[in-house]
C-alpha cells in the first residue's frame, strides 16, 4: 500500500485499507471458480460440480494487511456443440486486519454472488477459451479507533467481475502432460460507492476497480487411469487496485490517503486428481502457495458429477 499525504488524521487511512481488504476477498473468489475449471481434466465444465477453499493470506505492503478467506461455489453446466454453458452460485467469508503505527483495525466480510460461464474449444487441437461474468452482494462490518475512540463501521455493495482467459494443452512427455494457460481479469471488483457517517462526518468510499494478469503452467503425470497428480506454477500481475476517498463535516471536505495493493506474485499449485472409470465423476484435493505482493497458502477441494 501506498499511502498518498493529505490533510486528513492519519488514523483515518484505516477506512482506506478496509476498502482495499474487499479486493482480497473478490480475487481469492474469482481464483477458485478459475481454479475449478482450470483443474478439470479436460479443463470443461459439462455437469454438477461444487468446490470449497480456505486459506490465509498476507499482502506485503506498509500497511500490512492480512487475511483468512473462506469461499465456495456450487455451479452446474452442459454442452452445446463445442462450447460448455452454465451458471454457479459463490458465497463465503472473509476475517481480515490492518495494522499501522497510526491506527489498526478489523474486519468481516460476508458475500454471495451468481455468474454465469462459457468454455469453448477453438478450431486448434487443445486451445480452449473461458469467461465467465458475476455479480453479488458483499457486506463491511470494521472497527477502528479514531480519535482515540472506537467506532464500528457498516455497509454492504454490489460488486462484479468478468474473466477471460486461453488454455492450451501439450504433451512434454509420454505420461506427463502441460497445460499453458493466459487469464484476465477485467473490473474484477467494483465496491460500489458509497457513505458511513460518524458524529458529524461522513466518510465517502470511491468506486475500486481491480485488474489482474495471470500466466503460468499445469503439468498432469498420468500416475494411473484413475489417479493424476499435478503441478503448476505462474505469475500474477495486480493493477488498479486503488481504494480512494474523502470526509466531510463542519470545517469542509479532505481527501483521505489512499492505499493501493497493486504488485505482483508467484503461485505454486500441487494436488491430486482422481476420475472414476466411467468418467462420470471426479475430486480433487490440492493446496496453493504464493509469494511476493500476495504471500500465504490455502487448500481446495472440488468435486464434479458429469452426466
Amino acid at each position: 500500500m501506498k499511502p498518498v499525504r493529505s490533510a486528513a488524521a492519519a488514523d483515518t487511512d484505516a477506512l482506506m485499507r478496509s476498502s482495499a481488504a474487499s479486493f482480497a476477498t473478490m480475487a481469492v473468489t474469482s481464483d477458485l471458480f478459475v481454479d475449478t475449471v482450470l483443474r478439470s481434466d479436460d479443463a470443461r465444465r459439462n455437469g454438477i460440480f461444487a468446490a470449497a477453499r480456505a486459506g490465509t493470506y498476507g499482502f506485503d505492503a506498509k500497511p500490512r494487511l492480512t487475511a483468512d478467506v473462506y469461499a465456495g461455489l456450487v455451479g452446474i453446466g452442459g454442452t452445446l456443440g463445442e462450447t460448455d454453458l452454465g451458471g454457479f452460485i459463490e458465497m463465503g467469508r472473509t476475517n481480515y486486519r490492518t495494522k499501522s503505527a497510526d491506527a489498526n483495525g478489523s474486519g468481516k466480510h460476508n458475500f454471495a454472488g451468481v455468474g454465469l460461464f462459457a468454455v469453448h474449444q477453438l478450431p486448434v487441437e487443445g486451445l480452449k477459451l473461458t469467461g465467465y461474468v458475476k455479480t453479488g452482494q458483499l457486506e463491511n462490518k470494521f472497527e477502528t479507533t479514531l480519535a482515540g475512540k472506537t467506532h464500528d463501521f457498516e455497509k454492504s455493495a454490489v460488486y462484479w467481475g468478468a474473466h477471460l482467459g486461453v488454455n492450451y494443452d501439450w504433451r512434454a512427455m509420454p505420461k506427463l502432460t502441460g497445460r499453458a494457460y493466459v487469464f484476465g481479469r477485467e473490473g474484477e471488483h467494483h465496491f460500489v460507492a458509497g457513505t458511513d457517517g460518524m458524529k458529524g462526518t461522513t466518510f465517502s468510499y470511491d468506486a475500486l476497480s481491480a485488474h489482474r494478469v495471470e500466466v503460468g503452467n499445469w503439468f498432469t503425470y498420468d500416475y494411473s487411469p484413475n489417479l493424476k497428480p499435478y503441478f503448476g506454477i505462474s505469475v500474477e500481475q495486480t493493477f488498479g487496485a486503488k481504494a480512494q476517498g474523502s470526509l466531510k463535516d463542519e470545517y469542509g471536505k479532505l481527501v483521505l490517503r489512499s492505499s493501493d495493493l497493486d504488485g505482483a506474485t508467484g503461485v505454486i499449485s500441487a494436488g491430486w486428481q482422481y476420475r472414476a472409470p466411467d468418467r462420470s465423476f471426479e475430486f480433487g484435493l490440492g493446496v496453493n502457495g504464493y509469494a511476493g505482493l500476495k504471500n500465504g497458502m490455502n487448500a481446495m477441494t472440488q468435486a464434479v458429477w458429469h452426466y
